[in-house]
């Protein structure tokens, strides 16, 4: 049980913590303080600094401004202590500013104007402002933006919005200052500041009606709104701290249940015999072998495959890395499925060699046809498995486990949605863990378990072996044992190689002292090209398995989704 447990835990805690992407950070954008001075005109001059942190060559920074609806941004500036920068804009909203250096910290100021960026109602003139918006793939580690009048404001009002929601505090001389810290890139975070009317005296009204009526009941709703939040994510806290552990117990006591009442294991200890002989079942070496590995099909089992038809004499090994098929009756699909891989696809017919396969592999699309073959070979093996009935079919308790893991994920988005974060990981948890063992939980049956142990006690008295002890096995044994070992990656069979291989400069044969009196050139033979096509194939399934995807194409920064269709971002090149 405890093994089980352990096992699904690892695989889960593997999945949760692999990466779905691979990204090189070249720079970070560790602090964003931008001051917006409103004149008296209704124009804003606004002063940006921006400090970078990279990592690696550069040659500027990118700042996107793009002005909502109606406004216009006029004389963009850039410097760096004092010192005026080149900017090279494009598409007017995207600006390039130059600045080469290498695996170094620097601040750039940015200066613009905004022009027809203000409303004016008959109360209030208001600043309502997307300095950056979702299109922006920077993150900024700390964020402050502050908005200052004319001249000193005793009835200021202010609201942020998205991430700039709650931080806004007006200060004594009504200025405004929203602290929003960290921004992820991909966030809108519009600010929105209103001043009294009077500290505009030359602008004409722009916008019929009263502004801070609206405003007062906004900022009202809004606190309403926080509060029904509040209490609505005490009730779910609470709900999810009594629901999540009954849920874990009864998962627990259902997957205890499961495990606990599969006996096969024990009535198949009755029928093994204490020896080390290879076992006898009614498997093919392959699908032994696959199903020893837990239905993993690497290189070292397409090698193993290959040599037990040598074995079986429906292949001969002819000299150097040479196989000629010589009998294609009485084989089972999968081994037809090889024969034809090998021998017509990659070979003459007849004929197959490790510089085929080379050879073969070179040319254009016959990956992706050695990658069909090789996913029909493998479903041929396993389908033979399933024929064999080594597991217990569990099809209406694997759906309905599967089902109910849809209950925690059900309440991780409730938690998620009022910001619980421990809850929700806590939820998703235990429906990954529910559906890790729904996946990964496959009980044997009696002849299932049988087949295992035997191999395995098989298995651990290969480990064990010498050569010494190799000679004294007859050469059927030999070859099967050989197969299996290198089908299931022994070393010790590996080792016993290459002693024997190491001897060839020396004699020509080994002396035996058991049955047999020598180990055969043919057997000798057989393990010696047995390891050297496994690196070939290992070689080329690795090849065919890799794949490259260029995740660093190049994006846009341009902004359009704050308030008025405005925005803005940064970035560097």
């Amino acid at each position: 049980m405890y093994k089980y447990m352990l096992t699904y835990t690892a695989v889960i805690m593997i999945i949760v913590g692999l990466p779905t992407s691979v990204k090189a950070a070249d720079y970070s954008i560790e602090e964003v303080v931008i001051h917006a001075y409103i004149q008296e005109d209704g124009s804003v001059y606004v002063e940006e600094t921006f400090l970078y942190s990279f990592t690696d060559e550069f040659n500027g920074i990118i700042r996107t401004l793009n002005p909502k609806e109606g406004a216009t941004i006029h004389d963009v500036e850039a410097f760096e202590n004092g010192t005026p920068l080149t900017i090279d804009t494009k598409h007017e909203i995207e600006h390039y500013i130059s600045r080469q250096g290498h695996n170094e910290t620097i601040e750039i100021n940015i200066h613009y104007r905004i022009d027809n960026g203000m409303d004016f109602y008959e109360d209030m003139a208001e600043f309502y402002w997307p300095f950056f918006d979702s299109t922006n793939e920077s993150t900024y580690e700390d964020l402050t933006i502050a908005i200052y009048p004319p001249d000193k404001s005793a009835n200021t009002l202010a609201i942020g919005y998205d991430e700039g929601e709650n931080t806004e505090i007006i200060q004594e001389d009504g200025s405004v200052i929203f602290g929003m810290g960290e921004v992820k890139s991909g966030r809108n975070g519009d600010v929105r500041v209103a001043f009294n009317r009077v500290l505009f005296p030359a602008v004409s009204v722009t916008q019929e009606g009263f502004l801070e009526t609206d405003l007062l009941t906004e900022q009202e709703e809004r606190a309403n709104e926080a509060a029904t939040y509040a209490a609505q994510q005490q009730i779910v806290k609470h709900t999810a701290l009594i629901a999540l552990p009954i849920i874990g117990v009864i998962y627990f006591i259902v997957i205890l249940y499961v495990i606990k009442g599969n006996h096969h294991r024990k009535q198949a200890v009755t029928y093994l015999q204490d020896n080390n002989e290879i076992p006898e079942t009614d498997m093919t070496m392959p699908e032994t072998i696959v199903y020893y590995n837990r239905y993993a099909v690497t290189a070292e089992v397409l090698t193993a495959s290959l040599l037990d038809l040598v074995r079986l004499k429906k292949v001969e090994q002819l000299e150097g890395d040479t196989f000629r098929l010589i009998d294609r009756t009485d084989l089972e699909e999968h081994e037809k499925i090889l024969a034809s891989w090998l021998f017509d696809d990659i070979g003459d017919g007849e004929i197959f060699k490790l510089a085929d396969l080379n050879a073969y592999y070179t040319v254009e699309d016959n990956g992706i046809h050695f990658e069909k073959k090789q996913t029909s070979w493998t479903q041929a093996i396993v389908n033979k498995l399933n024929e064999k009935k080594l597991t217990v079919k569990m099809g209406k308790l694997r759906s309905l486990l599967a089902v109910s893991s849809l209950l925690p994920i059900g309440l991780a988005i409730v938690c998620i949605v009022y910001k619980l974060v421990v809850p929700s990981i806590s939820a998703v948890m235990i429906s990954l863990f529910i559906l890790g063992f729904t996946i990964l939980y496959t009980p044997k049956t009696e002849k299932g378990w049988y087949v295992h142990l035997a191999w395995d006690r098989f298995y651990h008295h290969l480990s064990q072996m010498n050569t010494q002890d190799w000679k004294k096995w007859p050469q059927e044994k030999q070859m099967k044992a050989f197969v299996f070992g290198l089908g299931v990656h022994n070393h010790s069979v590996e080792k016993i190689a290459k002693e024997i291989q190491s001897h060839l400069d020396t004699v020509n044969q080994l002396s035996l002292n058991g049955p047999s009196s020598e180990i055969s050139n043919g057997v000798v033979t057989f393990m010696l090209m047995g390891m050297a096509i496994n690196k070939d194939f290992k070689r080329t399934v690795s090849a065919n398995e890799s794949a490259v995807l260029d995740s660093n194409g190049n994006s846009s920064i341009g902004g359009g989704t704050g308030v008025g269709g405005g925005g803005g971002g940064s970035g560097a090149f």
